[in-house]
């Protein structure tokens, strides 16, 4: 695909950060010569990752970028697994060969490398376990010293890669919408810049959409599972930055955005199929015993309305399966992958199983044809080995909850 990366250089998004629909707009998506690409400053072009599209990702100089090998993972054909589509045909996508084992280590590198950039020296993240694992990892080869908040019941997704002088994991001995204000308020206390979730994590995002494009040109459906859904706002904005600055042309049709779920987390499938046009606190639903740990989120509170655009724009579809159904297609699907050198882990990482679900539903309803093409995001691999990493801090509940300031002072020495 001559030109893909070598004829546009993005300029900085100035749009409304909080608003996601804004960041997926065309004023961020504008494009401009660069002196340098033209007189063949092109080394990227020959990467076997996902920096091949530097000049498609708004990190300005070269030398910022904070790479460990991400992206540019393989992609197969599964025929045995058709039959259960109304044969249409299934490519797998398998993030699983990431350094980390997920595609959000796309999104770490490009966090992390336009926080090198900005000269960040500090950051503070949250989440229930991957993106904090690949955040961490990611910080520690950049030298950002990292304060790293996450669920105490979510602690086994870390692992000793993410260790380091410089990451501090503080596990909170509560629900996830605490850790997320912990997280936070401890961030605004010491001056410190929180970097997830925010709305840039869909730029590492966008490098799906342009791997698709090469690898799979005629896809028809594009599926992934979502928590809050920036991985396929992240897949509409590499799109639509293509089509906007002619890698595509007007004719090329975006594959079909197709969002999956599992039951006992389906904030965003309830609130689409009830025809809500926005949600409150009272929607979201983050069981205390989740199926999947990986899934929690209140970012749907921010990231509903531009779902809900993402899939009715490309004529998609949202859907949710039972725990039952996600456990029935379990051997099947594994199976079937690693005949084919795809290794998973039930036990690690359930989001593949509840994609294939949901897909095997979707053709059941009459929504998957013969004539269709799936490219669908495989993330995690084998069964890790866990290697009891121990938190720095362990945050526990006082009478009247959390108490920040106490918090705040006990990790001061941190600073």
């Amino acid at each position: 695909m001559e030109g893909f990366a070598s004829k546009f250089l993005l300029l900085d998004p100035d749009g409304n950060q909080e608003d996601l629909s804004a960041f997926i707009s065309k004023e961020n998506l504008e494009y401009k010569l660069q002196s340098s690409v033209e007189q063949g400053n092109e080394e990227y072009l020959q990467r076997g990752d996902m920096w091949r599209y530097f000049n498609l990702l708004p990190v300005n100089n070269y030398s910022n970028i904070v790479s460990l090998g991400e992206g540019r993972t393989f992609v197969k054909r599964i025929p045995e697994l058709e039959k259960y589509l109304n044969f249409a045909q299934l490519y797998c996508k398998y993030e699983g060969e990431n350094p980390t084992g997920t595609f959000k280590d796309r999104e770490a590198s490009y966090i992390i490398s336009k926080a090198k950039e900005l000269g960040m020296k500090k950051m503070v993240c949250h989440s229930t376990g991957n993106t904090g694992r690949a955040y961490c990892r990611y910080a520690k080869s950049a030298g950002i010293e990292t304060f790293f908040f996450l669920p105490l019941s979510c602690m086994e997704k870390c692992d000793s890669t993410m260790l380091g002088d410089m990451i501090h994991i503080i596990a909170v001995d509560g629900h996830f919408n605490q850790v997320s204000s912990i997280a936070k308020l401890f961030a605004a206390k010491n001056n410190i810049q929180v970097v997830a979730p925010m709305h840039e994590k869909l730029e590492g995002k966008a490098t799906i959409a342009y791997e698709q494009y090469e690898e799979v040109p005629n896809a028809t459906i594009f599926a992934q599972t979502i928590a809050g859904g920036y991985g396929i706002l992240g897949f509409l904005l590499g799109h639509k930055r293509m089509k906007m600055n002619g890698i595509t042309d007007r004719k090329y049709l975006i594959p079909r955005i197709y969002a999956l779920q599992v039951d006992d987390n389906c904030t965003i499938t309830t609130a689409y199929q009830n025809g809500l046009d926005s949600i409150s606190e009272k929607d979201l639903k983050l069981p205390q015993l989740p199926y999947e740990k990986t899934l929690q989120s209140t970012n749907p509170l921010k990231t509903f309305s531009a779902v809900k655009q993402a899939v009715d724009g490309t004529f998609g579809s949202i859907e949710s399966s039972s725990i039952e159904e996600v456990e029935s297609i379990r051997d099947i699907f594994e199976n079937a992958l690693r005949k084919e050198g795809m290794e998973l882990s039930y036990e690690d990482e359930k989001s593949p199983y509840i994609s294939f679900a949901g897909l095997v539903k979707l053709a059941k309803a009459g929504k998957i044809n013969k004539e269709d093409v799936i490219y669908m995001v495989v993330t995690g691999r084998g069964r890790r080995e866990h290697t009891n990493v121990e938190p720095e801090a362990i945050l526990k509940p006082v009478e009247g909850g959390y108490d920040i300031l106490k918090t705040s002072n006990y990790l001061q020495n941190l600073l």
